[in-house]
């Protein structure tokens, strides 16, 4: 858990996060998980999680997600403007890696917002943001690639949050394949093989 954990605090190591501030964590794996948690930890006050997955969605709260959003059952954009008065997030992060998704992150964003991957597009991805709204809007936008020096502050930060039910699944080495195949399904969270057991 400490590498991904790693790559999300060198993240938010670029940008404040202001004190009481809202945000939009759209994704709910495990880097978006991660992300609330440290959105949380470091003071922002409405954190929205947008995920379809319902196991994905619920474990939000046990981070400090306050909104959960199931968007094919419920509009994202009416839930935002209801939790900021029609203003938008403070921190917009994307945690999927679907180029479509950042685009609809970017326009829930206040002024002088962040927009901020943490999701990793295909090599190639084109940026679909609108740019007249990024320039007008003075939007700041971020990659979270690599967990640079943060690895020390990862494991201090461990202890901080509520891993309970984030391990779907363990399998020895031998079941490898089909531990990639049951991860690949999307149905848990993470998935661990312990070559050991």
């Amino acid at each position: 858990m400490a590498e991904p954990l790693a790559c999300v605090i060198s993240t938010f190591n670029m940008i404040e996060v202001e004190e009481g501030c809202d945000a939009l964590v759209v994704g709910g794996g495990l880097l978006g998980l991660l992300t609330v948690g440290i959105l949380k930890l470091r003071g922002a006050k409405n954190i929205i999680l947008s995920e379809p997955n319902e196991k994905r969605l619920a474990m939000g709260e046990q981070f400090g997600a306050n909104y959960l959003n199931d968007p094919t059952k419920d509009d994202l954009t009416e839930l935002v403007n209801d939790v900021t008065g029609g203003y938008g997030v403070k921190i917009g992060a994307e945690a999927v890696g679907v180029p479509q998704l950042v685009a609809n992150v970017s326009k829930l964003i206040r002024p002088r917002g962040n927009l901020v991957l943490v999701g990793v597009s295909p090599q190639g991805s084109a940026l679909p943001v609108d740019l007249y709204d990024l320039h007008y809007k003075e939007i700041t936008m971020s990659g979270a690639y690599g967990a640079g020096d943060a690895f020390g502050e990862a494991l201090e930060t461990l202890p901080k949050l509520d891993f309970t039910g984030v391990v779907s699944g363990r399998f020895s080495l031998d079941q490898t394949a089909e531990a990639l195949e049951v991860s690949a399904s999307g149905g848990g969270v993470k998935y661990m093989i312990s070559p050991h057991d």
